[in-house]
């Protein structure tokens, strides 16, 4: 049970009150749900790739082998395409996952009837027919493929457009949830039920901007092609219908900034907006010393926000630095070793002292270990799916900008308890890992990069795109909300307060 600091609330809330303490409940709930994944949902979409044919294609390690063409044969396209395909079936880490070859080879056949219908392509549009219908089964947000390539995203930020996203709409009517259900605050009557919707999949746990708890209807829908407004028609008890009007949530990428520790009374607050390593190891020490700060305060929050990633391992090592347990996450993970060069090392120009420095860090925090499979393949899942308990209350904070290995340090939350986290879901980058493969097709000249390691997560857990929906929906401000909501139940010592 939490404490307050020892003043009185000087907030009176509205009747019925939604407590931090039921917000905690309902939380440990959902992760007391999650059925983990084990070693045979692993198993199930390990995939042995054929020998090294790839270099008999005159596909090699090295990115930038072949120059990019201006303009190729039917040919040409077609070799490219088939080649493509014997890379992903090599090396693509998600291959059976997505679907193997009952997916992959009618859709590479259908990409090649469309190549087959001009006798010349423009690279440019070439690289669009292949793209536009690979990401229609590959759905990963970590495939880039050609146009969407690095010399595009020199900081391999948010340039390039994801292959696989969401819209979300979000009420602005509170309502509450008892025994009876989903009352509506100004009507004083509940929700009955919802046209094209079930209710429980759409009313979501919320704060205000004033710290209120709530629930709010969120609506998630497929892609971008749709207007400002969502209309949710919805039917109360005895019989009333109303037609409720969702506002289009429109996130805003926030300013790139370093890790840094702040206070907000006796709270402190971590801002995280990046897992990088190698790439910035004066910052990867700076995150890595604000632990022993933050380590015995009753509540702290974590800012990833924003967060672009980095490395996934690096992050879980964080967290468990700071709950000095060696958590597990709740979805498994296959790791096969990709038969070409890591592409880290031609993405970044990291002097040597740096690497060894790099590794010295990397001997202080501990990740969760794999365990072999078979040749060149490793697994990991969760073997105890034990929920760890802990007395420090840790605030997560994302935003639809939180990705790939932000994603997997939100991930580790749900393997605590007294946790929650705050804001609203997730980019939905997490199905395959960081595109280290980086290759280039022979005959254009089109660059390529995908991850060789596939995560299986939870079902009803996260989708891609859609991302891990946060324990409490922020409609505003994420971090603004969450002081407020700890200053409305006495969580904050200010000093003029104390």
């Amino acid at each position: 049970m939490l404490a307050a600091c020892g003043r009185s609330n000087e907030y009176t809330p509205v009747t019925p009150t939604l407590t931090i303490q039921y917000a905690l409940d309902e939380a440990f709930a959902r992760r007391e749900s999650i059925v983990n994944p084990g070693r045979e949902e692993v198993m199930a979409v390990l995939w042995r790739p054929f020998a090294y044919w790839l270099l008999e294609r005159g596909i090699t390690s090295i990115f930038y082998q072949f120059p990019l063409e201006d303009r190729i044969s039917t040919a040409d396209a077609l070799y490219d395409v088939q080649t493509l395909l014997t890379a992903m079936r090599q090396m693509y880490g998600a291959y059976i996952y997505f679907g193997g070859d009952a997916a992959f080879v009618p859709l590479f056949d259908e990409i090649s009837a469309t190549i087959s219908t001009r006798d010349y392509w423009d690279t440019g549009d070439f690289s669009s027919v292949v793209r536009d219908k690979l990401f229609t089964v590959a759905t990963d947000n970590h495939f880039i493929f050609g146009t969407q390539l690095i010399e595009d995203t020199p900081d391999m930020g948010w340039e390039y457009r994801f292959n696989v996203t969401a819209s979300f709409f979000v009420g602005d009517i509170p309502f509450y949830k008892t025994e009876y259900g989903f009352l509506c605050i100004e009507r004083g009557i509940y929700v009955s039920e919802m046209r094209s919707h079930d209710k429980y999949d759409i009313f979501r746990l919320a704060v205000d901007a004033y710290g209120v708890l709530l629930y709010t209807p969120v609506v998630v829908l497929p892609g971008l092609g749709h207007g400002s407004v969502y209309a949710l028609r919805i039917v109360y008890t005895g019989g009333k219908e109303e037609t409720l009007y969702l506002t289009r949530h429109s996130p805003a990428l926030r300013e790139r900034q370093p890790a840094r520790l702040h206070w907000e009374g006796d709270i402190p607050i971590i801002t995280i907006m990046d897992f990088m390593t190698w790439s910035d190891l004066e910052n990867t020490r700076q995150k890595l010393s604000f632990i022993e700060y933050v380590q015995d305060a009753p509540v702290l929050i974590v800012d990833v926000r924003s967060n672009i990633g980095g490395a996934s391992l690096f992050a879980e090592g964080w967290m468990n630095a700071l709950t000095g347990y060696e958590l597990q996450s709740r979805s498994a993970i296959l790791m096969a070793q990709p038969i070409v060069a890591d592409g880290a090392e031609l993405l970044f120009d990291i002097p040597i002292e740096d690497v060894l420095a790099m590794r010295e860090i990397e001997q202080q925090i501990h990740a969760q270990e794999f365990t072999p499979l078979a040749v060149n393949h490793w697994g990991r899942f969760n073997t105890s799916g034990e929920i760890m308990q802990r007395e420090q209350l840790l605030i997560i904070l994302t935003d639809r900008f939180t990705a790939s290995a932000g994603e997997s340090f939100t991930n580790l939350s749900f393997s605590m308890n007294n946790s929650l986290v705050i804001g609203q879901n997730t980019v939905g980058a997490h199905t395959v890992d960081f595109p280290h493969v980086l290759m280039t097709l022979p005959r254009s000249g089109v660059r390529f990069a995908f991850g060789s390691t596939v995560t299986i997560h939870p079902e009803n857990h996260f989708a891609e795109g859609i991302g891990f929906a946060p324990d409490i929906w922020a409609t505003g401000d994420a971090l603004e909300a969450a002081l407020a909501m700890l200053r409305r139940e006495g969580l904050i010592c200010d000093e003029n307060t104390l």
